[in-house]
């Protein structure tokens, strides 16, 4: 099969490339004045416009908003905790929550969450804590108080609900012969995990 290939004429490329791009610009633009600056009444009602646009309420429209485009609805208000939060940024009581889990690990969750969500990491923690130590969790909401406690503890300072910290003493009986160079270091050690393990109480 012989295929014949002919050229276009540079001569004629370069118009009709300039024409292709210049004659929808005009049609467009034609009527359009990119010198003068806009008036005054035109600038206000822009700047109306854009006040009453800014002033609606945010709405999320449906999965299925296509089928009813008119259709919009609002999102969800999410309901409180089942148990009472209080003050997301007061101090509590280092067992606080613990008369509410009768409630289910479940409430306690949903607290921890809300608390959380609210800056209360402190109250958050020990939500979480009571679902380990108070309530009867299953693997999942087990893994979750883990994880809850594990996130949290970092962050929230040493307990400080009792003004005074109860001293513990520790001594250690050995040979001066015999003790090892470490050892003061390694008592420094202790002291420092019993603080950090009680929260600061001990």
């Amino acid at each position: 099969m012989l295929l014949l290939v002919r050229r276009v004429p540079i001569l004629a490329v370069i118009p009709l490339t300039i024409g292709v791009i210049a004659v929808p610009w005009w049609a467009w633009t034609k009527h359009m004045d990119f010198t003068t600056p806009p008036g005054e009444a035109e600038l206000r009602q822009v700047r109306t416009e854009t006040a009453a646009a800014l002033s609606k309420p945010h709405r999320e429209k449906p999965l299925n908003s296509r089928d009813d485009p008119q259709r919009e609805v609002q999102m969800p208000i999410k309901p409180p905790p089942v148990i009472d939060p209080g003050d997301p940024h007061a101090p509590a009581p280092l067992d606080a929550f613990r008369e509410n889990s009768g409630k289910g690990a479940k409430a306690l969750i949903e607290l921890a969450v809300h608390l959380e969500e609210q800056s209360g990491n402190s109250r958050a923690l020990l939500a979480w804590e009571r679902v380990l130590d108070s309530c009867k969790p299953d693997d999942s909401q087990r893994a979750a108080a883990l994880a809850g406690i594990q996130r949290l503890r970092p962050v929230v300072a040493p307990w400080s609900a009792d003004p005074l910290a109860k001293p513990l003493v520790l001594e250690a009986a050995v040979n001066q012969a015999t003790a090892p160079p470490a050892l003061e270091a390694l008592l420094d050690e202790v002291t420092r995990v019993t603080a950090n393990s009680s929260a600061g109480l001990v």
